[in-house]
């Protein structure tokens, strides 16, 4: 491991450096360019990511703390694996980001515009994402249970087998979403919006019946996820560093 802790890198060209495995705790990257840096592995904490340009920037497998990238512009970057933890993006531009496999936790994305970016897999327990734009995003197999999904935009997003357990989705608009094997045990479904395009079946229903015949298609089902437990993630998820 490299240690750069408390170091002032701020206003700084480091396009491609390699700080991957890397200890960063109170580090100053304000104003910085990172446009294909590798980040891959490190460790960072109490660091300022303000006002950064991150082009294709891999995060692949870092452990994020308490870190601010609020006013930066994100694109193509790849988080896949990360574990962040009170990470603000506020007035952050992110865009064809890849967050597949991370587990986010204490982050408020309320009104937020992450449509086009891909969550295939992650661990978004407990976060707020109500009135956010997450239009065309990739959330199958992504664990969103009691998330806040309230008045947010879903249109031809993807959550197949997606964990809503006990989640808000109340006045969330779905059209043209694929809901298939989705998980909704105790889900807040009210006045969601759906088209002729929404793909649903039995297991996107609250009712009885639904739920003993959706139970029965999983147990029969040698490829389906169970659905033993809605507070846990299902699937084990291994990085592989480039």
């Amino acid at each position: 491991f490299s240690k750069f802790s408390e170091t002032d890198l701020s206003y700084s060209n480091l396009k491609n450096v390699d700080l991957s495995f890397s200890d960063l705790l109170g580090v100053n990257f304000t104003g910085s360019n990172l446009s294909g840096a590798n980040f891959n592995g490190a460790y960072i904490e109490n660091s300022d990511f303000l006002n950064t340009k991150i082009f294709g920037t891999k995060f692949l497998g870092t452990t994020i703390v308490n870190t601010s990238f609020s006013n930066s512009e994100i694109n193509s970057a790849n988080f896949m694996g990360s574990k962040l933890t009170k990470f603000s993006l506020f007035n952050s531009s992110v865009v064809n980001t890849d967050f597949s496999g991370a587990s986010f936790s204490e982050i408020n994305l309320s009104n937020f515009d992450l449509s086009g970016n891909k969550f295939r897999n992650a661990i978004l327990n407990n976060m707020n994402f109500s009135y956010s734009n997450l239009s065309n995003t990739d959330f199958s197999y992504a664990s969103l249970n009691s998330a806040n999904l309230d008045n947010s935009l879903l249109i031809n997003s993807n959550f197949y087998m997606t964990d809503f357990g006990a989640a808000n989705l109340s006045n969330a608009n779905l059209s043209g979403a694929n809901l298939l094997q989705s998980y909704v045990k105790n889900t807040n479904l009210e006045n969601i919006i759906t088209d002729s395009s929404t793909l649903t079946d039995i297991c996107f229903k609250n009712n009885l019946i639904d739920k003993i015949q959706c139970k029965i298609q999983r147990l029969v089902s040698i490829d389906d996820i169970p659905y033993n437990t809605t507070y846990e993630h299902r699937d084990n998820y291994d990085v592989v560093y480039p």
